[in-house]
């Protein structure tokens, strides 16, 4: 899906992004423990934000779901087609 990842710790408002692999997986490694901010968005689509808290010696898992943003959900409706991702270079 190639979406702009991004986790901000909320102590500092250090941020570190990437992007999502062509499945929408990503790997942060390593982040300190505490509560942070995790960030997902892509052209076409609503951003999503989620708080994570990380605890030491675990992991922490965001299952992000990215809904249409209104422009495209509205002209989906009308018809006017579909909207395809693709990724650079492909």
């Amino acid at each position: 899906m190639n979406a702009k990842v991004a986790v901000t710790i909320t102590a500092t408002g250090n941020t570190r992004e990437q992007l999502s692999g062509s499945g929408g997986g990503f790997v942060f490694n390593p982040l300190l423990p505490g509560p942070y901010t995790v960030t997902v968005e892509a052209p076409s689509f609503s951003r999503m934000l989620s708080n994570v808290t990380v605890v030491a010696g675990d992991r922490a898992r965001v299952d992000a779901q990215l809904p249409y943003c209104r422009a495209d959900r509205d002209r989906l409706r009308r018809g006017g087609g579909h909207r395809r991702f693709e990724r650079p270079g492909g």
